[in-house]
């Protein structure tokens, strides 16, 4: 079939066919394919600049998408699953990205980590919401080391007094075990949450003297 004219549409050119059909492509297809008036275009041809243009309009959603979210390769798969991407066309679009340094999983994931920190979540919990992302083991135990231990000592300190102030518990051993329970659903290690919770029951008992 014979191009029989190519019209600008803001961003895109509707290009119309020999046979009536007419498609909005974007720019650099138009130039990739040297589209111009009057040239003939074979039907295995057009099926390729079609799907190109598709793999286009996803990548510029996604581009649209990273402007509103901070997400990992993880997220943007599940994102491009849903506007019906094809595996080969979620693998292109993670490499373009990638390419142009758009994505970068380690940095996402040490934010990730010291916002959950800063909100006061243990350890385990922050390994769950990394393993949620289906990342590699390593790079876990890489981020996961980041985390500063006195910044983290602080934080299970910070959350037990706060709870232990707003507790109703008069009972001193059935307070502290709710304690735990506390810190555990916070995602706190069994070990740090005997320690701290003995040393925070001796402090209450001292004071009490």
């Amino acid at each position: 079939m014979r191009v029989i004219s190519l019209d600008s549409k803001g961003k895109k050119y509707k290009v119309t066919f020999s046979n009536d059909d007419s498609y909005l492509l974007n720019e650099e297809l138009v130039l990739e394919y040297r589209l111009v008036k009057d040239k003939e275009i074979a039907d295995d041809m057009l099926d390729e600049i079609l799907a190109k243009e598709n793999e286009y309009d996803l990548y510029l959603k996604t581009l649209n998408y990273l402007s509103k979210h901070d997400v990992s390769t993880f997220k943007i798969k599940k994102y491009l699953l849903t506007k019906g991407a094809t595996n080969e066309e979620i693998e292109n679009i993670i490499y373009k990205l990638n390419q142009k340094k758009l994505i970068n999983d380690k940095n996402y994931f040490i934010n990730l980590v010291n916002h959950l920190v800063d909100k006061c979540y243990g350890r385990n919990y922050i390994y769950y919401r990394l393993d949620e992302e289906k990342i590699d083991k390593s790079i876990i135990d890489e981020v996961m080391s980041s985390i500063d231990s006195t910044t983290y000592l602080d934080n299970i300190y910070k959350v037990s007094r706060k709870w232990l102030k707003n507790s109703k518990e008069i009972d001193v051993f059935k307070k502290y075990e709710k304690l735990k329970v506390y810190l555990s659903n916070h995602g706190f290690e069994t070990p740090i949450i005997i320690k701290v919770s003995e040393e925070l029951k001796h402090e209450e008992r001292d004071n009490i003297k």
